[in-house]
């Protein structure tokens, strides 16, 4: 079957946004076309394409840390702090080492801060 590029794009464009699409390959699930079509012509580059479902990941990642905090759980407050915190933060959290490479050596900074020193 002969398909126009117009057509494969305004498709595959009408069910990102219906059917909320994150990612390039579940687009597939949703159109009457393949993958083989869909990357001879070069869709997979056009930035509406891209643009669209950039803009769903970042609504979704929105909305569920929205949930995130709103949530009457410990968890899900901790994996929010994980996500918004910065690397220290992080690291304090996880309860894991930081290792530092300096000129060669290697500092261990352990999560409460202190420092073993370069080995």
């Amino acid at each position: 079957m002969a398909y126009k590029t117009k057509d494969l794009k305004k498709e595959a464009l009408e069910e990102i946004v219906k059917n909320d699409v994150c990612f390039l390959e579940d687009i597939f699930s949703h159109t009457r076309f393949g993958h083989t079509v869909f990357y001879e012509r070069k869709l997979n580059e056009d930035p509406d394409i891209i643009f669209a479902l950039k803009q769903n990941r970042q609504t979704t990642k929105l909305s569920l840390r929205e949930k995130m905090l709103g949530s009457e759980s410990p968890a899900a407050w901790i994996a929010l702090y994980k996500l918004l915190g910065d690397q220290d933060e992080y690291y304090r959290l996880a309860n894991a080492e930081l290792k530092i490479k300096t000129s060669g050596k290697q500092k261990i900074v352990i999560q409460d801060g202190t420092s073993k020193g370069l080995i």
